[in-house]
């Protein structure tokens, strides 16, 4: 394993703990979600993570987060965005994530999240039918990148 995979785990770990107290099912999506899933592709640079209103504002206040929505640009929006790091990663919490495609604006969900193993770690983690759906519904060239590993992978 990687150095790239050192630092996964740490911050895993570390969200882990953070995630713990959730009410609500939440998870892991993006590129750190292909990475758990086994797709072998560049080093993870963030851990993105979908959850509850409810849970962001929990986390939030206990942690003393500031939530750094600002209303969203042209193509994502966010009710709930806190950001912080978990040793060498950036870790984007997101809640009433949504993206404009197809004319509107629709809500990104996971509807079947996984528990993953990664070395000491465990993380609840979008499902490979979430990530595809998320990713084709994302639609940036980095997004059709990975429904493109996804489908490979599952070929």
């Amino acid at each position: 394993m990687s150095h790239s995979d050192d630092i996964l785990e740490q911050a895993l770990v570390g969200l882990g703990g953070i995630m713990m107290n959730c009410r609500d099912p939440w998870a892991v999506f993006g590129g750190a979600a292909l990475r758990l899933h086994g797709v072998q592709g560049e080093p993870v640079k963030d851990i993105d993570v979908l959850l509850s209103l409810e849970d962001a504002a929990r986390i939030s206040a206990r942690l003393d987060l500031e939530n750094e929505a600002d209303g969203g640009g042209d193509r994502f929006r966010s009710q709930f965005f806190l950001g912080l790091r978990l040793g060498d990663i950036p870790v984007e919490l997101m809640a009433g994530f949504k993206v404009f495609s197809s004319g509107r604006w629709q809500g990104v969900e996971v509807v079947e999240p996984v528990r993953i193993k990664f070395r000491s770690a465990v993380a609840s983690v979008a499902g490979m039918a979430d990530l595809k759906r998320i990713f084709e519904l994302c639609g940036r060239p980095k997004d059709l990148q990975r429904l493109k590993l996804l489908q490979e992978m599952s070929a």
